[in-house]
């Protein structure tokens, strides 16, 4: 109808459509319902006023699928119920537009919600495999329960068909293959659920796997319901393998949303394995495989007992990689699973020995405890220098299996030298044992280690190394002593509590073991030096309280020993230095590693034989002197041959880390000149700007900051290819560099800009689009200015040749870019016109590429005014456009009238050669007579924009008088319009 709309509707807020209430409300009882009570709330509102009519507005809030949904909702109204042309993939989110808006058979017969679930029960046979797989994605953000079975009966059915065809085809291939090439289409009865029984599963192939696997929890566990294989109830080995396939997979990006799920297939996943064939289908590491997967999904404690007891039964079979198990927490490896399948081994073959007769176990029950014996010695031996297995954990992994298990225990003797030899944190029985042979008293102090360790000590003991004990311990004597008066009690033991203790009780036994052996350092690695340096520090063991304590013989002990350190002890004492904060140690270490990067970066030069990719300073030659472990000697001049090969080390630091090891060198911020440097910068910080936490943002800008002068002032364009400074301006962006550093590293790139690929200009946007559009009018403008700069320092004349070419080059590639980013519906005309407009007239010799982009532009953004159009082609300069791009234009509905005259008027047809010249060829001669016949056209045209405007002006002075009686007389409906 030629009326305009009567209501107008916002869809979840952000989109607003002008619609006719006859038209939606017919099909929408929702709306009808919406519509109904505002015409109360508005009658009531206007009771006793008598302003003017006010346009009824609604608000459809949480509608699925947004705009795109209700749009195709109203383009059936529109149609009087005619389904819009649809894609498969549009079915879930146009049955959840129905559903939300009621637009069912009891609002009015043969309506959308009843067209929809027709056209997925008629074509859902004819729909691809990918068709299949999107519409089932598109239902997990729609919630659409009731689609989502059908298609889900359909996915799964089109699987069974493809196993069954590939089964039958011996020329097809299991891998390659898919339903939709592995012949022909399922019928109707192998779409329904019970088609998919288990049985029909068995011999399914894994081409499917990946597929399916990208599906979410929920659908999957909604498929494993509707084809009757969820839980206990799942006797399918292929579906079982496909859901630890799927598990390992999902486990890692798992939600706190998804837990359950997860859980439920897991635990769905161990009734497959045991129901669908267990140790008959699965090796034993097929077995361990599947209880890590099942572990990390968070199976059940019931499931995880029969999985277990499926794993311990095959134990003989197992090798030492598969009992190394991750731990969860207390120690490196999952001790306590070993444990429990040891346990169940053993408890197996007594039941084995049992159920044959009362005599001793067979050869063949002997020889399987013989070989987990043997297994579990390695196992032993493997773990012992975990520092996190007690002394109880040994024991018990070590006595799980009977003595008839081992005929010779030497395997468990080594064990137990090397679980004795680690300089582990000592147990109690230990402690108790140095403090005996001290003293004989029992210990008169007890102190509480971070609330969670306790230990029964000798004030005279450590009192004597410790100021802050010392204090401390007269301090609680006063208390006491004040608590006590008036009272005749017991005497109570004295106790004091270390909170925030630098490394726990780990940190505290190293001190307390130093105490009891008459100040003597106990055997210690490299790697525990920052935390013995560090619980010297707290708790005040200096040389004012004692000569010779611990914090000088830490110092001494690295400043005596850190030449030998290897590589990696370096490394691993600088990372436990920042946990326990340490600045005065970590300073020497962080010294000492780049000194040693120095001292291998010069031995690499001088050794031609070595390379510099697996090289290192502990095999690259020598140690470094006592003169190269000084930060003087780790001048930038040092680090110019440096290789890569301790990049990936270095970058495992943490920001504050490497932060300080520029400050100790000299070559932060402004200071740095460094070109390898500056390239480790960039390389830490590619890592590091995608984990970087808020506690970070700091450092990284920092580092940030100084990669930039390094690439401004180690080299810069001499040293870096125009790609590599656009990567360089990528990672520094992504690590928060700057203003003034973005500024001059964004003067290089432009300078550069000639030498640039459409790969490097297309950065990808931080808002308002897909592109970072103002990048790239920022560095052209660089480039401009910079070929100016270069034409006044050289003379006042027109620019050189090479200053041309160069000017060229760079209008071709923004031409590209032009066209790549026009699809984007972020990119508003104001930036298209910048971009487009930020090169002179003169860097283009033909503006075709202009000329493209802007149609593929008008071409995107269907909405745009006249007036929007008409602005968009000023970019364009219409007296370099070739023939074709006019006759393009000419012939271009997007473009207005207006400029396509305007075009054709500035097109340069030069005055027709004597036809009779010799010199003319015939190629001339074609465009010459196109030129004069569109000069032709041209003439046309003018007359007949002059014919239109006169019938223009008449039919606008009818336009008032017939308007109303027009919208009085016609009844035809017409589409809405946005506001």
């Amino acid at each position: 109808m030629d009326e305009a709309g009567d209501l107008k509707v916002h869809v979840n807020g952000h989109h607003t459509l002008l619609l006719h209430q006859s038209v939606v409300c017919t099909f929408s009882g929702r709306l009808r319902a919406m519509v109904a009570q505002e015409k109360k709330r508005m009658k009531t509102a206007s009771r006793g006023g008598g302003g003017a009519e006010v346009l009824m507005a609604i608000e459809l809030a949480g509608f699925p699928g947004g705009a795109d949904g209700f749009e195709l909702v109203v383009r059936f109204c529109y149609d009087s119920g005619r389904l819009p042309p649809l894609r498969p993939t549009d079915i879930p989110l146009v049955h959840c537009a129905a559903s939300f808006l009621d637009m069912t058979e009891e609002v009015r017969a043969g309506n959308l919600l009843v067209q929809a679930e027709a056209f997925v029960d008629d074509g859902l046979g004819h729909w691809t495999w990918a068709d299949l797989l999107t519409a089932v994605k598109s239902c997990d953000s729609l919630f659409s329960s009731c689609l989502l079975d059908k298609l889900l009966s359909a996915l799964f059915s089109r699987i069974a068909v493809g196993a069954e065809t590939l089964t039958r085809s011996s020329s097809s291939t299991c891998s390659s293959s898919s339903p939709d090439t592995a012949g022909g289409r399922p019928s109707s009865a192998a779409r329904t659920p019970e088609s998919m029984k288990p049985s029909c599963l068995v011999g399914g192939r894994e081409w499917w796997f990946d597929d399916v696997a990208s599906l979410s929890r929920a659908s999957v566990e909604k498929a494993m319901r509707v084809i009757g294989c969820y839980g206990a109830e799942n006797k399918n080995l292929t579906l079982t393998r496909f859901l630890l396939h799927y598990l390992r997979r999902a486990a890692t990006l798992r939600k706190a949303d998804d837990q359950g799920c997860l859980s439920g297939l897991a635990d769905t996943a161990v009734h497959g394995v045991e129901l669908g064939g267990g140790a008959a289908a699965f090796s034993c590491r097929g077995l361990f495989w599947a209880l890590r997967v099942a572990s990390a999904a968070g199976m059940s404690r019931e499931c995880r007992r029969k999985l277990e007891r499926l794993v311990g039964k095959m134990l003989d079979q197992a090798t030492l990689d598969d009992l190394l198990v991750s731990g969860d927490g207390g120690g490196v490896y999952d001790v306590s699973l070993v444990i429990r399948l040891v346990r169940v081994f053993v408890s197996s073959v007594k039941e084995e020995k049992e159920a044959t007769s009362p005599s001793p176990l067979s050869s063949s029950s002997r020889e399987r405890m013989r070989k987990v014996g043997r297994l579990l010695d390695k196992y032993l031996a493997e773990i012992s220098p975990d520092h996190g297995l007690g002394v109880s954990r040994f024991l018990a992994v070590a006595e799980s299996l009977p003595d008839s298990a081992r005929d010779c225990y030497d395997g468990v003797y080594r064990a137990l030298d090397i679980y004795l030899e680690g300089a582990r944190p000592i147990a109690s029985i230990d402690l108790l044992s140095v403090v005996s042979r001290t003293m004989d008293e029992a210990g008169d102090l007890k102190v509480h280690v971070n609330g969670h360790h306790t230990l029964l000590l000798h004030q005279s003991v450590v009192c004597t190394f410790s100021g802050r004990l010392r204090a401390m311990v007269a301090q609680e004597k006063k208390r006491m002593k004040t608590a006590s008066r008036g009272g005749g009690g017991a005497e109570v033991l004295m106790a004091i509590e270390l909170a925030g203790f630098p490394g726990g009780a780990d940190g505290f036994e190293l001190v307390v073991r130093f105490c009891y052996d008459s100040g003597r350092l106990p055997p210690l690695r490299p790697t525990d030096i920052p935390l013995v340096h560090c619980a010297a520090s707290f708790l005040d063991m200096t040389e004012e309280v004692r000569a010779g304590n611990l914090l000088v013989q830490a110092e001494a002990f690295v400043d005596d020993g850190l030449g030998h350190w290897t590589w990696a002890d370096l490394l691993t004492a600088v990372k436990s230095c920042d946990s326990l904060f340490s600045s005065c140690l970590l300073d020497k270490l962080l010294s000492a590693l780049f000194s040693r990067i120095a001292v291998g970066a010069e031995t690499l030069t001088r050794s031609s034989s070595s390379t510099c990719s697996s090289s290192s300073p502990d095999t690259a030659g020598g140690r470094p002197s006592s003169a190269a472990r000084t930060p003087e000697s780790m001048k930038p001049s040092c680090l110019v041959g440096g290789r890569e090969w301790w990049f990936d080390d270095v970058a495992s630091l943490s920001p504050a880390s490497v932060e300080k090891a520029m400050r100790v060198i000299g070559c932060y911020g402004a200071e740095n000149k460094n070109l390898t440097l500056t390239r480790f910068l960039l390389h830490y910080l590619r890592r590091a700007a995608t984990l970087r936490k808020a506690d970070d943002q700091g450092c990284l800008s920092g580092l940030a900051d100084t990669a930039v002068h390094g690439v401004e002032l180690g080299g810069g364009a001499a040293a870096f290819s125009c790609r590599g400074l656009f990567w360089a301006l990528r990672v520094a962006s992504a690590a928060g560099m700057s203003r003034e550093c973005r500024r001059k590293l964004e003067r290089l790139v432009g300078k550069m800009l000639d030498q640039a690929t459409l790969d490097d200009l297309l950065v990808s946007g931080d808002g308002g689009g897909v592109y970072d559009v103002s990048l790239v009018i920022r560095l052209v403008r660089v480039f401009v200015s910079s070929v100016k700069e270069e034409k006044e320092a050289t003379s006042p004349s027109p620019l050189s040749s090479s200053s041309r070419e160069r000017m060229r080059k760079v209008g071709r590639l923004l031409d590209k870019y032009l066209a790549e980013i026009s699809p984007d519906h972020g990119l508003g005309v104001s930036r298209f016109l910048a971009v487009a407009e930020s090169l002179p007239d003169s860097a283009r010799d033909c503006y075709d590429g202009v000329y493209r982009a802007l149609d593929i532009y008008l071409e995107s953004h269907a909405a745009l005014t006249v007036e929007e159009r008409g602005t968009l082609c000023r970019c364009v300069n219409y007296g370099k456009l070739t023939l074709e791009a006019c006759k393009d234009l000419a012939k271009n509905r997007r473009i207005p009238p207006g400029i396509t005259v305007q075009a054709l008027s500035s097109q340069r047809l030069p005055k027709l050669p004597n036809p009779m010249s010799p010199s003319r060829t015939p190629r001339q001669v074609v465009v010459d007579e196109e030129k004069a016949a569109l000069r032709v056209d041209l003439q046309k045209m003018k007359g007949r924009v002059v014919e239109l405007e006169t019938a223009c002006k008449e039919m606008m002075g009818h336009v008032k008088v017939s308007r109303t009686a027009a919208n009085k007389s016609l009844g035809g409906r017409g589409l809405p319009w946005m506001c």
